[in-house]
């Protein structure tokens, strides 16, 4: 009886999703952003679509309706923790701040090496406007020095302060973190940093300066509540201005431009809007690490 129960309770392996690679469209580009036809791999999102679009852009992904573009997911660049790729398969993990972890979607299609090839160029982009606003060497040497000077409670606001309007590389944040005198000061420099990193997708290793997943994961749910806000910040913002746009009459100028491509579905897309960064990386969203092989 006990065997009998203990097949019966056995999760059954999930069904392998079948996909005709032939039967999906051709991506297509409208801007700077890309748009590829994919099939989910995981059943939970696979039931809310069997076909998506993925959109890649200077503000993260995007996981669209084919016919509608109707926005499903969004997941900026700070929030994409690392991403791999195989044989017509992309998997990309994220925190997710609702279960407080990291989690994943893979995703099947056609155009793979399109689809990489766009996100390098993404990436190479964001870093090449983050490499402009460096700390200089000499600036870094100073900063480091500065801090070793002040008593120990005084770090993190000096930290703050000589932060603004520089960025860092991951392994010069987590030398300054270092210096720090206890957990909580380290977490609010992680959140502080997280938006003035250069190579931000080595954030995660900055990240083990810390001692425990807990407060890892607390770090995340910060980064994540101050994009929220951000958001929210940014929407009244383009509220505003549409109102106070419609007071004063219609302003002349040509209309939005359509898809680049004939294959393209309708573009009546929702706006990404300016609430996928944090005010720290207003300018160009993180990087994420790219992985040889996916979890």
């Amino acid at each position: 009886m006990g065997a009998g129960a203990s097949k019966a309770n056995a999760r059954a392996a999930p069904t392998p999703i079948i996909v005709d690679f032939n039967s999906l469209g051709q991506f297509y580009a409208r801007d700077s952003d890309k748009f590829f036809y994919v099939v989910p791999q995981d059943e939970d999102l696979y039931r809310r679509s069997p076909v998506l679009v993925l959109e890649v852009g200077k503000q993260g992904f995007r996981l669209l309706r084919p016919d509608t573009e109707d926005p499903l997911c969004l997941f900026p660049w700070g929030q994409v923790h690392s991403w791999a790729h195989g044989a017509n398969k992309f998997t990309f993990r994220y925190f997710d701040d609702g279960k407080r972890a990291i989690l994943s979607h893979a995703l099947a299609l056609r155009d793979l090496d399109p689809l990489l090839a766009h996100i390098n160029t993404i990436i190479e982009g964001i870093l090449h406007d983050r490499r402009s606003h460096a700390i200089g060497r000499d600036a870094y040497g100073a900063l480091l020095e500065a801090l070793r000077g002040q008593a120990p409670g005084a770090r993190l606001g000096a930290l703050e302060r000589a932060t603004q309007g520089h960025y860092l590389l991951s392994d010069q944040g987590r030398a300054l973190m270092e210096l720090l005198p206890n957990e909580f000061d380290k977490i609010e420099a992680a959140v502080l940093l997280h938006g003035r990193l250069v190579d931000q997708n080595r954030f995660s290793s900055m990240l083990e300066a810390l001692e425990s997943n807990t407060d890892r994961d607390n770090v995340w749910h910060r980064i994540t509540v101050m994009k929220k806000a951000a958001s929210t910040l940014g929407a009244s913002r383009n509220a505003r201005a549409s109102r106070t746009n419609m007071a004063a009459g219609p302003a002349s100028g040509g209309g939005a431009s359509g898809p680049t491509s004939p294959s393209a579905p309708p573009s009546n897309r929702a706006s990404l809007g300016g609430g996928a960064l944090s005010p720290a990386s207003a300018q160009s969203p993180g990087a994420p690490r790219q992985s040889d092989a996916g979890r």
